[in-house]
Order: structure tokens, then sequence, then C-alpha cells
């Protein structure tokens, strides 16, 4: 259970988990957002992508796409795609972040 406090210049402690893509961090991800959203919680959506399209990353002549966590509340949803990070400030706000914009601000404690 990763928690990660901002590098000195911004000193915030923000607690994160990142999405792998995999069925069983879905369902870590869905809980933990579950035990510590403050609001209604409606709903947790796991969308496994592979198309032909001509984005993403080609794998065998097919195109593949991260799997994205999508969690619903009442007046948003948060698109978790894999290796992104949601992240729970300490104002109570909610975030996805990339894996970059948590190694550029933050290191992990």
């Amino acid at each position: 259970m990763p928690t990660f406090r901002s590098k000195p210049t911004e000193p915030e402690i923000i607690d994160a988990r990142q999405f792998t893509g995999s069925h069983e961090s879905a369902k870590d991800i869905t809980d933990w957002f579950k035990a510590n959203y403050e609001g209604p919680y409606i709903n947790a959506t796991l969308r496994e992508r592979v198309t032909t399209s001509a984005l993403g990353s080609v794998i065998d002549g097919e195109v593949s796409y991260p799997n994205e966590l999508i969690l619903t509340v009442a007046d948003r949803d948060y698109f978790v795609y894999g290796g992104f990070w949601l992240v729970h400030r300490q104002d109570g706000t909610w975030v996805v972040w990339t894996d970059n914009q948590i190694k550029r601000k933050y290191d992990q404690v």
C-alpha cells in the first residue's frame, strides 16, 4: 500500500494506488476508493480493450490498449488506465495521474 510524500518544494502527503490493468488490481483499488471516498459511490467498471485500431501498442498484429478502470460517483467518472495512479490528496480530492507525474513530484515513503 504505497504512501508518497511530495518533494521538498511542495510538501504534501498523498495516498495513491497504481492500476496494473488486472482484475485483482481493479478490485483492490475499487475497495480502497469505496472505503475512502466521501460522497455517494455509484459503480466501478473494468473495460478490457483489444482492437485493430491504428492507436495503442501493436502486439502480434493487433493493437492492445491498457485496461481501463472507471469509478463512477454522483458528479463525475474517474478513468484510471493501466499504469496510471488514482490519488487521494490531503484536501480530500481525488485525481488520476500518470506514473511520470507521481515520480516528478513525490518520493515514496
